[in-house]
């Protein structure tokens, strides 16, 4: 096999194709949603004791948001689903899972799907968008913000 023409020394490791990923909400709205973000972050302090040469970590609770992005209009149930998110007392029923669909793996290549679950979700901020698409669309569109408490992943 002839060299790279930069002289990298790369093996091909497979491919696949995704068709997407989809949001999922426990109660089964079905939401229009363009985009999702999921950060999920714990604080972390490192000491050192003045008496000794090791160095420890400790470790705070987790932090998480999800922020969506979401089309107005032909959205099923999207009152619904803002009013129950936006409910603190609803937080122990509030899930929102994120998945990839319609993966196609080539022969011979591993690949296993994973699955993010958002447990204990809240809403916490909510804005509206609209923006004129050339000269003749006009989209209406929401941003929420979401705080987690737990994130699983399967």
């Amino acid at each position: 096999m002839a060299a790279d023409i930069f002289g990298i020394d790369t093996e091909i490791g497979g491919a696949w194709q995704l068709e997407g990923a989809i949001l999922k909400v426990e109660n089964g709205d079905e939401l229009i949603i363009t985009t999702a973000d999921i950060q999920y972050r714990r604080g972390v302090t490192k000491f050192a004791p003045l008496n000794q040469r090791k160095r420890y970590l400790a470790t705070g609770e987790a932090d998480g948001v999800v922020t969506l992005g979401a089309v107005i209009g032909p959205s099923k149930n999207l009152i619904e689903f803002i009013t129950q998110y936006a409910d603190a007392c609803s937080i122990t029923k509030n899930v929102l899972t994120i998945e990839p669909v319609g993966i196609k793996p080539c022969p011979g290549d591993f690949n296993q799907a994973i699955k993010f679950i958002c447990q204990g979700v809240l809403l916490n901020a909510l804005n509206v968008n609209v923006s004129q698409i050339g000269a003749s669309l006009t989209l209406v569109s929401a941003g929420m913000s979401f705080s987690f408490i737990s994130l699983q992943m399967k």
